[in-house]
């Protein structure tokens, strides 16, 4: 079992993929805002920061940055909600 979070700028497609990795056997936390992600990354541990597609290049950027700064094995991917349960085996698998 992983623990994921996930950067998604709309609330309502966050909560149904959160619900999905949730029902894979995953602990999952969502977050629609960078300030939200800076946060949970210093008050828990992550296997996996997962960015849904509308999240900007720059914020992906900055929070990697930040986020191997705090958790250096912490993996990173951009993924659409059809693709997150393949995307997710091929990067925890890795």
């Amino acid at each position: 079992m992983a623990s994921i979070l996930i950067l998604g700028r709309h609330a309502s497609i966050l909560e149904k993929v959160k619900k999905s990795i949730e029902s894979w056997g995953h602990q999952c936390m969502g977050a629609t805002t960078d300030e939200e992600v800076r946060h949970l990354v210093q008050h828990h541990s992550f296997d996996v920061l997962l960015f849904g597609g509308g999240v900007e290049e720059e914020s992906r950027n900055s929070l990697q940055a930040f986020c191997q700064k705090v958790q250096p094995s912490c993996k990173f991917l951009l993924s659409h909600p059809q693709h997150v349960q393949a995307d997710l085996q091929r990067i925890l698998s890795s």
